[in-house]
């Protein structure tokens, strides 16, 4: 700073005492315009700080935010599927079967066979696998999880579309009934419309899943959240879908219309055994197994069991 001395004289001639005024120099002005070195560092400190806490919290709001679309398709997919029912004596569709729709021929998936019921409008393919062999037409659709990419066993699927979304129960007695539950080919079980009349609690009873695959029966649940079950492939693979919505939680739907996330505690198994691939049950002898507990064969075949 520089003084500047100012004198006045007094109306009647006097002088009054001058006084100096403190003014900053301009090269004092125009330096202290600016930040200093510190003082940015300090602001980008405070703004790498501020990313640090809000990125993570923004990740977590999104994944949550994809985890609801997923719940909402699922409840889509039920109330389809429970429509179905409605039209079809209370049978919804198979998980697989020879069909025609829209002037193609094949074998479907339910996906295809009940289209109309959960999308708007019909089936418009021109192939029930898709140009490319890899069912594409579920790409984005109500049939994926928005967080299939989060599946622990393989991520998101580009080879095969269906390991992307959901797998139906075809464990509950299908239109053979008894036959169909005691066979030893699961094939038989996977190829028949399962009868929801005979859900004795529609609102225990597991209609479809996360999984790596379109049907479920009771082996894909697995027994334990780190042990692999049997069915990652097509058939199955609800421990292979883990991950979507945690480390152990899956978007479920029953038989009542109800969809909720379910933890791997609260899906009841077999004894260990029974894992094995030599020791599985059929649907028929799950249900009829004196070891079992009750909420076991209620879950999967929705039926309390002879004892």
């Amino acid at each position: 700073m520089r003084p500047s001395r100012v004198c006045r004289s007094g109306s009647s001639g006097r002088s009054t005492p001058c006084i100096f005024i403190f003014e900053r120099s301009r090269t004092m002005r125009a330096h202290r315009s600016g930040f200093t070195l510190i003082e940015l560092l300090v602001v980008i400190s405070i703004i790498a700080l501020l990313i640090g806490i809000l990125l993570p919290a923004l990740a977590g709001a999104r994944r949550s935010a994809r985890s609801v679309v997923c719940m909402s398709n699922v409840r889509q997919i039920t109330l389809g599927l429970m429509t179905y029912a409605e039209e079809y004596n209370q049978f919804i569709p198979p998980a697989e079967a020879n069909t025609t729709m829209g002037g193609v021929s094949g074998l479907a998936s339910w996906h295809v066979v009940a289209w109309g019921f959960i999308n708007d409008g019909a089936f418009e393919g021109t192939s029930f696998t898709g140009p490319s062999g890899n069912y594409e037409y579920l790409k984005d659709t109500v049939f994926e999880c928005p967080l299939a990419g989060e599946s622990r066993f393989g991520g998101y699927s580009t080879s095969n579309h269906r390991q992307n979304g959901f797998g139906i129960n075809i464990s509950i007695p299908g239109l053979s009934g008894d036959v169909g539950m005691n066979h030893s080919q699961q094939i038989v079980r996977v190829r028949e419309p399962q009868n929801i009349n005979t859900l004795a609690s529609p609102s225990s009873t597991m209609m479809l899943s996360d999984a790596r695959g379109y049907y479920l029966e009771y082996y894909d649940r697995g027994r334990a959240p780190n042990a692999m079950d049997a069915g990652i492939g097509v058939a199955g693979g609800m421990l292979a879908a883990l991950g979507r919505h945690g480390a152990e939680r899956w978007n479920m739907a029953f038989f009542d219309g109800s969809a909720r996330v379910v933890n791997f505690s609260e899906v009841p198994g077999t004894p260990d055994g029974f894992y094995n691939v030599g020791n599985r049950l059929t649907p028929g002898q799950l249900l009829n197994h004196p070891q079992l507990e009750r909420n076991t064969k209620l879950f999967w075949t929705g039926s309390p069991g002879p004892n």
